[in-house]
């Protein structure tokens, strides 16, 4: 569990000040104030806990797709592999390809 920035905490009281010198504490009463100054640790531990929770699902949102890709890539290779016709087909192109270069080099 990460802590909840300092700065962001500050940074939200500093908008709750500006909005108290809007209207001066002399105008509003104490129980307005500590309101507002709950309100806005509730706001910033909630939106804390939000992002940690966006983050985790990330996180295995990501994990769950490469389990997901190396098993697609795992099978499709597979299937690729086990079929005959294909094997035979890549194994005419290799010898074709290697007597080719080799008629090539004794021509040289």
């Amino acid at each position: 569990m990460s802590r909840i920035d300092i700065t962001t905490l500050v940074a939200c009281f500093e908008k709750r000040i500006e909005a108290l010198e809007k209207n001066p504490p002399d105008k509003v009463p104490m129980n307005v104030i500590l309101n507002m100054m709950e309100k806005a640790i509730d706001d910033e531990i909630r939106n804390h806990f939000v992002f940690l929770a966006q983050k985790d699902m990330e996180k295995l949102i990501k994990e769950k797709f490469q389990e997901k890709k190396k098993e697609f890539i795992n099978k499709t290779l597979e299937g690729i592999l086990n079929d005959e016709s294909f094997r035979k087909i890549l194994e005419k192109e290799i010898k074709d390809s290697i007597i080719f270069k080799a008629k090539l080099t004794k021509h040289i």
